[in-house]
C-alpha cells in the first residue's frame, strides 16, 4: 500500500474520530504543515479535506498562514480548497479575516470558475452576519451576474446582492425620511410639532402668524 493511500486512510480516521477537544489535536499540528506544503497537490488537497472536519480555534490559529498562501497557488485544484477551508477556519478563529478577506476578494475574480464559486459561496455565508461590510463588493457580485454561466452561482449573486441591496435602501429611506423631515420642518413651521421642531434645533416664538414668526435658535 502507498504513502498516498495510507494518507487518505489517516485522514478519513482523524475526520470520523477528532474532535475539537481531542486531546492528540496538539501534536498534529506540525504533521498537517507539512502536508499542506506539500509539492504533491493531491496531498495537500487531502490535508485540506480532513482538517475541514475537525479544525479547532488552536489549529486555525496555527495554521492560517499556510492555508493563506495555498489561496496565491498556481493550481486551481489548490485554490479552490483554501477558499472553502478558509470559510471553517474563519468560524473557528475570527481574527484570520482580516488579513486573508484581500485574497478572498481576489479569488472572485478568479480566472478558474470553480474558484470563482467557491469564494461566492463564501463570501455569501459570511454576509448574512454582516452583510454591511460586504456593500464595497457589488460591483464584482454584478459583474459576475452578467458574465458568469454558472447557474448555481448566479443563483447564490442574486440572492446576496438583493439582501445587500435591502440593507443599503433601508439605510436611504432613513437619511431621506431625515431630510424630509428637517425640510418640512424648515419651510412649514406652523404646522409642525413642538416635539419636532426640539429634534431639529429651532423653536417658533409666535406661529399665529408664518410670516412674521421669529424663529429662535437654541444656544
Amino acid at each position: 500500500m502507498s504513502i498516498e493511500c495510507l494518507q487518505r486512510i489517516g485522514y478519513l480516521c482523524a475526520s470520523q474520530s477528532f474532535y475539537e477537544n481531542t486531546d492528540v489535536m496538539m501534536l498534529t499540528t506540525n504533521m498537517i504543515r507539512k502536508d499542506l506544503n506539500s509539492q504533491n497537490m493531491y496531498d495537500a488537497g487531502c490535508s485540506m479535506s480532513g482538517l475541514a472536519c475537525f479544525v479547532s480555534a488552536d489549529l486555525s490559529r496555527d495554521l492560517a498562514n499556510d492555508i493563506m498562501i495555498l489561496l496565491s497557488s498556481t493550481k486551481p485544484y489548490l485554490r479552490k480548497k483554501a477558499v472553502l477551508l478558509m470559510y471553517k477556519v474563519f468560524l473557528k478563529y475570527p481574527d484570520a479575516l482580516k488579513p486573508a478577506f484581500p485574497r478572498l476578494k481576489e479569488k472572485l475574480e478568479d480566472p478558474d470558475p470553480g474558484v470563482q464559486s467557491a469564494a461566492v459561496n463564501v463570501i455569501c455565508e459570511l454576509a448574512r452576519k454582516n452583510p454591511r461590510n460586504y456593500l464595497p463588493l457589488a460591483p464584482i457580485f454584478f459583474k459576475l451576474m452578467t458574465n458568469s454561466t454558472n447557474n448555481w452561482m448566479l443563483i447564490k449573486i442574486i440572492k446576496l446582492v438583493c439582501f445587500l441591496l435591502c440593507q443599503l435602501s433601508l439605510f436611504i429611506c432613513f437619511l431621506a425620511f431625515l431630510a424630509l423631515l428637517a425640510f418640512h420642518s424648515l419651510w412649514s413651521p406652523v404646522r409642525t410639532s413642538d416635539s419636532v421642531r426640539t429634534i431639529i434645533g429651532y423653536q417658533i416664538e409666535s406661529p399665529i402668524d408664518c410670516n412674521h414668526s421669529k424663529v429662535k435658535l437654541w444656544s
